[in-house]
C-alpha cells in the first residue's frame, strides 16, 4: 500500500511538474503592429472600406478603425463578422483591447460591443 501512495506521489509531481511548464510557457502572440497591418491591409481597405488604423495615443489598449461609405455597401452580418474578428484578434495581442470602429467622417461610433460580445453594427452616416 505504501509503495503504492509512493508511486502515485511521484506520478502527481511529475504532472505537476510537466502541468506547470506546460501553463508557464508563452503563449503564442501577435504583435500590435502586425493587427494593425492586417487590418489596415489593402484587402480589408477595399472590403470593408477602412480607411484608418491606429492604436490611441492616450489609451493605448484601444485600437480604432476608421470606415468610409464602402462599410454601408457590406452585408450587416459580415460586417459582425469582421468587427468580432478585430475585436477578438486585438484582444488576443493587447490585455484587455477595446476595439472602437469609426465613421471617418463623423467620429460616430458604428459598431457596439453588447454584455454577450456580439457586434451591433450602424451605416455610417446613421447618427448615434
Amino acid at each position: 500500500m505504501r509503495r503504492r501512495l509512493r508511486s502515485l506521489a511521484g506520478l502527481a509531481s511529475i504532472v505537476a511538474i510537466v502541468g506547470g511548464v506546460a501553463v508557464g510557457a508563452p503563449a503564442h502572440t501577435i504583435p500590435p503592429e502586425a493587427v494593425l497591418a492586417k487590418i489596415g491591409s489593402q484587402p480589408v481597405r477595399d472590403a470593408y472600406g477602412v480607411t484608418a488604423v491606429e492604436r490611441s495615443a492616450d489609451v493605448p489598449r484601444l485600437l480604432l478603425v476608421r470606415v468610409g461609405p464602402q462599410w454601408n455597401r457590406v452585408p450587416e452580418a459580415q460586417r459582425q463578422d469582421a468587427a468580432l474578428e478585430w475585436q477578438l484578434l486585438w484582444r488576443h495581442t493587447v490585455a484587455q483591447g477595446i476595439v472602437a470602429v469609426l465613421d471617418t467622417t463623423t467620429g460616430a461610433v458604428v459598431v457596439k460591443f453588447d454584455a454577450e460580445g456580439h457586434a451591433v453594427v450602424k451605416d455610417v452616416g446613421a447618427g448615434s
